[in-house]
């Protein structure tokens, strides 16, 4: 074997060595242990605290090294959180672990059938619990709607969908009520001069949400006219029929 080869490894060996020396003396060092947990993205208008979110994750502050630290226990904990849909964890050396949160983005409120009230997410997950008071202005899904199941609750989070993209501009779903045989039932109401009209809606069928046009045609007319109907039929096809509402 020649001198340069022998050299080479030699070296090499080490490097290894002083490289393995230099990081246990690293995870051994107090100047890499744990001494702050920070949260991003968070503000007023979130739903969780930054507090909440680090006493969910019970970060063990002062009492680890950062190179030792095993994130997947964190991101454990702070999945079990019914906001939190996902969660980045950062190291920050020296001392710094950061929590970057995504939280659940609310379309609808839903009533169980023991009159529990929770938030629906864009995927169609049930979480958390609405408290009195604070329903945010979304549309409410009835017991009956929770009573179908995840299915039901994604194709009326599609009819919300279609309905903001082609009527939202004059109108709005309150409510969601029950898929009978002629399609989803529900409420919308849309301005007057001086209040909001509201109407009972048997909305068309998901293959006809392209059909949503013609609502807005009719309820733009209705509320320029001043006219509050009580009933809508949007699911007849190329037809959609009001009721006049009873004037009192």
């Amino acid at each position: 074997m020649k001198i340069s080869t022998v050299a080479v490894i030699l070296l090499n060996s080490a490097v290894l060595a002083f490289s393995v020396w230099a990081m246990t003396q690293a995870v051994q060092s107090p100047l890499f242990t744990l001494k702050v947990v920070e949260v991003s993205g968070t503000g007023e208008d979130s739903p969780v605290t930054a507090d909440e979110l680090i006493q969910v994750a019970a970060v063990p502050v002062d009492r680890i090294n950062l190179f030792s630290l095993d994130l997947d226990p964190i991101e454990k904990r702070l999945l079990t959180h019914p906001w939190i849909r996902k969660v980045h964890l950062e190291k920050q050396f020296p001392q710094t672990l950061v929590i970057v949160p995504e939280f659940r983005e609310v379309k609808a409120v839903i009533i169980s059938m023991q009159g529990k009230v929770s938030y629906v997410d864009a995927t169609g997950t049930v979480f958390g619990r609405v408290k009195s008071g604070s329903a945010g202005g979304f549309p409410v899904f009835s017991a009956r709607i929770h009573q179908g199941g995840t299915d039901l609750i994604r194709r009326c989070l599609g009819l919300i969908e279609a309905f903001e993209q082609q009527v939202g501009q004059v109108a709005r779903i309150e409510s969601l009520e029950e898929e009978g045989p002629r399609g989803i039932q529900g409420w919308i109401s849309y301005p007057l001069q001086s209040d909001r009209a509201r109407a009972q809606v048997i909305f068309p069928s998901q293959d006809s949400l392209a059909d949503l046009g013609k609502v807005r045609s009719v309820v733009k007319y209705l509320s320029e006219r001043q006219i509050s109907v009580s009933q809508i039929w949007a699911d007849l096809g190329k037809k959609i029929v009001v009721k006049i509402a009873r004037r009192f």
